[in-house]
């Protein structure tokens, strides 16, 4: 119950906060905004593993010419 009165609440906390664009504009665009920072993440993340086995290949080899 209390968590049904907490969404109510909070749905018309947005609704009138943000009357012109209305809540489904509101939720799109958090949906939006919250893909892109995963997404950017993920490529950050790929991008560090990448270099990560580049210096372990460099450092594989320093140690072959050893």
């Amino acid at each position: 119950m209390k968590c049904t009165v907490g969404f109510l609440v909070l749905s018309m906390v947005v609704l009138m906060a943000q009357p012109s664009e209305g809540f489904w504009h509101f939720v799109s665009k958090v949906t939006h905004h919250a893909f892109k920072h995963f997404l950017g993440q993920k490529e950050k993340f790929a991008k560090e593993l990448a270099d990560q086995q580049l210096d372990q290949k460099q450092l594989d080899q320093l140690k072959q010419d050893l």
